[in-house]
């Protein structure tokens, strides 16, 4: 019996694996902008550029590193984004299934395996909680929710063999780092991994575990350069103000807990249960496992979306370390299955709408390639489906004829008033932008300031990098300063027509172009603007042609 659901566990991290490698191209419905900026950091580090090092961001590069040797191995492609995101599954779940293994039996292992391909892999953000619209959203948040559950199992559950023992708080302890440079606020897991184990009386695994930190640090981040730069950096933006202070963090923390309370209600059975069978020996571990909750919880608090299902993985990792001592009393068979099944109740409700998400978007990648809005580019490996890009009445034979057509009919709704913009709009958009700009001769040898986080184009044009600018444009932040003027690597700005909830920075650039800049280009969405010096150039010669 066992040995089946393990395979079937196994069979569901197959199912999502696939859904990324073998479908034909990458597909959003949501967040159009997180897909593109996890694009731009490989393109940069193709380029050569480490974040932190050669450029502000609010991470320390994890994500990026994994990104750039995509792009390097299979080539620059939206489609390459999937295939970092097996990458970092594969080694995120290698290290969960080491930190796991002889601490939980086999088929908890698979399963926790399956939650962690569907985080990863399942394009169903635990953040949004949104079914069958899928995005490449808060990957970061998913990896390092991965790590995090296999260093709560290490720190909970010793294994007798000293020699096992010591080489996976070794690894522990450079994947501890490798969070860090995930997102250094989760960082904060860390001292409750080594609280827990000194609870326990786990001296020694503490202390090679602070070992492998050190070798993590001297190895991925000497002298913890990205981690402190990072961490300012996201401290000083705006970011952190939206976060709302100890007093919204506080707020966001009961409404996880009141959100997950029947769950909790759960565990405090099994709690009871485990004090039951061994009295005070028990304590110990119950103790640690507060511990880690409690590091736990103030390292998703750093999260975005909604708080909703934030805790579960934790819940289903805390509830199969538990049951695995909680003695059921003889009498009490029903509660044995209940509790037993528990964990996998809670799992696939997790993984089933993930795996629904993944199937749509898999046949919608299939659909579009067969008939796509752009055939060569980076561009030609993605689409952002939705009411703008839905393929019912599209009749061009050609890529350029059903982009003109989705083009026309985007620019009716939204001069006629209609409700805002969504993300396939923003698709549209995106495409009618990287059209105008192939009109430029020489173009990739231009730097290109798009105007939000949402419209970037460096990566569609593969032009030349723009370190001085920042790679998410928000308000507020360096390269962005109103009083200032932009770098002198920016040769050309990209500014939207002003179209509600856009989420663009025009106002920033408007001011910042006026000086240095001339008007250059139009479209229906677009003005490009180019340096002076340039303006002669470019804005006078090749007027016409361009399109893809």
């Amino acid at each position: 019996m066992s040995k089946g659901l393990g395979l079937a566990h196994l069979v569901v991290v197959c199912l999502f694996v696939s859904s990324l490698l073998l479908t034909p191209i990458t597909v959003d419905g949501t967040h159009m902008g997180d897909t593109l900026l996890l694009a731009h950091l490989g393109w940069r580090g193709v380029n050569g550029l480490v974040p932190v090092i050669d450029y502000p961001h609010f991470y320390g590069g994890m994500t990026a590193a994994f990104v750039t040797g995509s792009f390097k191995l299979f080539g620059v492609s939206f489609k390459s984004v999937d295939i970092a995101f097996v990458m970092m599954f594969a080694a995120a779940g290698a290290v969960l299934a080491l930190l796991a293994w002889r601490r939980i039996s086999g088929v908890a292992m698979t399963l926790i395996l399956a939650l962690a391909s569907a985080l990863v892999l399942g394009l169903s953000p635990i953040e949004v909680g949104r079914v069958l619209v899928p995005a490449h959203s808060f990957v970061y948040n998913h990896v390092g929710i991965v790590l995090m559950m296999g260093l709560v199992v290490f720190g909970l559950v010793p294994v007798e063999n000293k020699g096992h023992e010591g080489v996976t708080a070794l690894v522990g302890g450079v994947a501890g780092y490798a969070l860090v440079l995930l997102k250094t606020t989760f960082g904060i897991v860390l001292p409750a991994v080594l609280i827990a184990c000194a609870l326990q009386g786990r001296w020694r695994s503490a202390l090679l575990f602070l070992g492998g930190l050190v070798f993590g640090m001297v190895v991925l981040d000497p002298g913890m350069v990205r981690a402190v730069g990072s961490l300012e950096f996201l401290l000083g933006s705006a970011a952190a103000d939206r976060a709302g202070g100890i007093g919204g963090r506080l707020g966001t923390a009961l409404t996880m807990i009141w959100a997950q309370a029947p769950q909790i209600g759960v565990i405090l059975v099994l709690a009871g249960m485990l004090i039951w069978a061994e009295g005070r020996g028990a304590l110990r571990l119950l103790l640690a496992a507060l511990v880690c909750a409690l590091g736990y919880l103030a390292a998703v608090l750093t999260m975005g979306g909604s708080p909703t299902l934030k805790l579960i993985p934790f819940i289903i990792v805390l509830t199969v370390v538990v049951s695995q001592r909680a003695v059921v009393p003889p009498k009490r068979q029903v509660l044995r299955a209940a509790l037993h099944a528990f964990p996998y109740g809670l799992t696939y409700a997790l993984v089933l709408p993930a795996l629904a998400t993944s199937a749509l978007a898999a046949v919608d990648a299939f659909a579009y390639a067969r008939r796509p809005f752009v055939d060569d580019g980076p561009l030609a490996g993605y689409v952002v489906v939705g009411p703008a890009t839905a393929r019912a009445g599209l009749v061009g034979d050609t890529a350029a004829d059903r982009r003109a057509e989705i083009i026309a009919r985007t620019a009716e709704r939204l001069e006629s008033g209609g409700d805002g913009l969504d993300t396939s709009d923003a698709y549209v958009l995106l495409l009618e932008g990287v059209s105008l700009l192939r009109e430029i001769p020489g173009v990739r040898s231009y730097g290109i300031a798009g105007n939000g986080a949402g419209f970037e184009f460096t990566v569609p044009m593969l032009s030349r990098v723009v370190p001085g600018y920042p790679v998410w444009p928000t308000g507020g932040l360096p390269g962005l300063e109103t009083e200032g003027s932009l770098g002198a690597d920016v040769d050309l700005v990209m500014i939207l027509t002003d179209i509600p909830k856009a989420g663009v920075v025009n106002e920033e650039l408007k001011a910042l172009v006026a000086r240095d800049f001339v008007r250059c280009r139009t479209s229906k969405f677009w003005t490009v603007y180019a340096r002076k010096a340039l303006g002669e150039k470019i804005c006078e010669d090749g007027q016409s042609g361009g399109g893809f």
